[in-house]
């Protein structure tokens, strides 16, 4: 006589001595919101300023002071973003460990997807905080780009000014 089939939603899986159910656990947890885990960066929406009058040095030094300050904003947005997303990994990374030994049963690999899996939220968390700090970063590495090509079109004009 053939064993019974086990429940597909069971598996050879306890934590803490309670068996795990995967139906008990939440599917496609969503991806929370950047400000609900990390800092938002200020500047998220940032667009150049299209008015600005590029044959007019002074509109142009004006917008170097203002890119300037502003990398200094996001210098600071930037640090802070990472130490969100260190702490975030970290106690995404703490807490798995801490699952993972209180789960018995099946083989290691089980265990530690089970782990992951009853962690998720925090690591969804340490996701979001870790691409927030990526997008700041870049933001950074735009400023800068703006900032070569604002002072490049302000060297071009000082050399028109002097030619005439």
């Amino acid at each position: 006589m053939p064993d019974p089939q086990i429940p597909v939603a069971t598996v050879k899986l306890a934590y803490r001595g309670q068996a795990i159910n995967m139906e008990d656990l939440e599917k496609n947890h969503p991806l929370p919101q950047a400000r609900e885990v990390t800092v938002v960066s200020q500047y998220e929406n940032y667009v150049p300023d299209e008015t600005i009058d590029f044959t007019d040095i002074s509109s142009i030094n004006v917008e170097l002071n203002k890119l300037r300050i502003r990398l200094h904003h996001i210098r600071i947005e930037l640090k802070n973003a990472k130490r969100k997303a260190l702490s975030a990994k970290y106690l995404y990374e703490q807490a798995k460990k801490r699952t993972w030994i209180g789960i018995t049963g099946g083989s290691d690999k089980s265990r530690e997807a089970a782990a992951e899996l009853l962690t998720e939220e925090l690591m969804a968390n340490a996701l979001v905080a870790a691409a927030v700090a990526d997008e700041i970063n870049q933001h950074s590495r735009d400023i800068r780009t703006e900032l070569d090509a604002l002072k490049e079109i302000s060297n071009n004009l000082r050399r028109q000014i002097d030619l005439r």
